[in-house]
């Protein structure tokens, strides 16, 4: 009942707070919204909407809440944050791995993004890749594509990159067979995803891709592929959430690939006794996916089915505002094509480090021998470095 009560201001801006740090932003919006309401000049409470109304994704609102209040050091370190995320940001990423088939698949990718308004984010991408496998000619890939980041309001939003690709290959080093194409295969890329959120703790995506694989075999016939996927998220407590997703995909030689998986992701509260500020993260799941059809071989649906029930454990390291750290692994039980159940794992390490003012050092190693980890469904073993480059102080 104090929570409630107009002259209990203390109470209210409690019940405010930890509601925000709980994730519920906008029900602590309307707390915070009714409290300046009755006290306007309260410097806690524009403060705290400001932060509700920004960790909730209105990049619009919060500065203006700022504004009316009188200049604290939170509101000073508040608005360095929002400035930053609107700021222009350019990244380059290379990626390396190699999967059991023995494709080795190298990618460098360049982003650059900027802000025409608080709720917008464009820019536009450009990437190079080279694929090789044994006994097959190496593909050379490019694309270039446009990318749109848009918050419509509280609930809806959307993010998507439409664009060309270019992939070449020698076509003379092929035998010859009529479904081989003579060379290249470009065609229209589109890849986004629109995200419903009615409500605090929970979120629905909507999701399609059109594109092609990183198979070589599937490029040299010009497969393409239309795949739709839906997922929705919602969370029991603020650290404890489920997370279910679907999706179908049609590929361009007629056949069609179902998929489905379910993950409940747990973030205990206790801590190690240690000076070090790190979070744990526990993930339970399954996942299954399945083609149509598996004759003639394509290159890219062995196993015809899959299967998999897996556990995830992960820890997040901050050890200065310049550096951060996360280490994570898994162990499973895979089935492929109804036989008999075998185990599997995964390992990963990442680190990020501020090695100079607006420049971001990225580095990760990941090796995973379970078939749920790409769009194509191979295991791999590889890893990836990246600089990023943010204009602002």
């Amino acid at each position: 009942m104090l929570a409630h009560d107009p002259k209990n201001i203390d109470a209210r801006l409690g019940q405010a707070q930890v509601m925000n740090w709980m994730g519920k932003h906008r029900d602590a919006s309307w707390i915070y919204k009714d409290i300046v309401r009755d006290h306007p000049n309260n410097t806690d409470a524009r403060e705290g909407l400001a932060a509700s109304q920004y960790w909730a994704g209105r990049s619009d609102y919060a500065p203006t809440t700022l504004r009316t209040t009188r200049p604290t050091p939170f509101a000073r370190s508040f608005g360095n944050d929002v400035n930053r995320s609107m700021a222009p940001e350019l990244t380059y990423m290379y990626e390396q791995n190699k999967d059991t088939d023995d494709i080795k698949r190298r990618t460098h990718t360049v982003d650059l993004m900027f802000a025409p308004n608080a709720l917008s984010r464009v820019g536009v991408e450009y990437g190079h890749g080279r694929f090789t496998q044994p006994l097959r000619p190496d593909v050379s890939r490019d694309w270039l594509a446009g990318i749109l980041s848009r918050r419509f309001n509280d609930q809806w939003s959307l993010r998507a990159a439409a664009g060309y690709q270019w992939n070449a290959f020698d076509r003379s080093q092929l035998n010859a067979q009529p479904y081989w194409k003579n060379g290249h295969f470009d065609l229209f890329t589109i890849d986004g995803y629109v995200t419903f959120s009615p409500r605090d703790w929970t979120r629905y995506d909507l999701g399609f891709f059109h594109g092609s694989l990183t198979n070589p075999d599937a490029i040299f016939r010009g497969i393409s592929l239309d795949e739709f996927m839906l997922g929705a998220d919602w969370r029991f407590r603020s650290n404890l959430m489920n997370s279910a997703s679907g999706g179908v995909t049609f590929y361009s030689d007629d056949n069609t690939r179902y998929a489905a998986g379910d993950r409940l992701i747990w973030q205990p509260l206790w801590r190690l006794p240690v000076h070090l500020n790190h979070r744990f993260t526990s993930t339970t799941g399954f996942g299954y996916f399945g083609f149509t059809k598996t004759d003639p071989d394509n290159g890219y649906y062995d196993p015809r089915q899959y299967w998999s029930i897996y556990q995830e454990l992960a820890l997040d390291m901050t050890f200065s505002k310049r550096a951060r750290g996360h280490i994570g692994g898994r162990f499973g039980f895979d089935k492929e094509n109804g036989d008999d159940w075998f185990n599997v794992g995964r390992f990963d390490v990442s680190g990020s480090f501020v090695v100079a003012p607006r420049f971001t050092l990225t580095a990760g190693y990941y090796n995973s021998n379970s078939r749920l980890d790409s769009r194509e469904g191979y295991a791999a073993d590889g890893f990836f470095v990246g600089l990023d480059y943010t204009h602002h102080d």
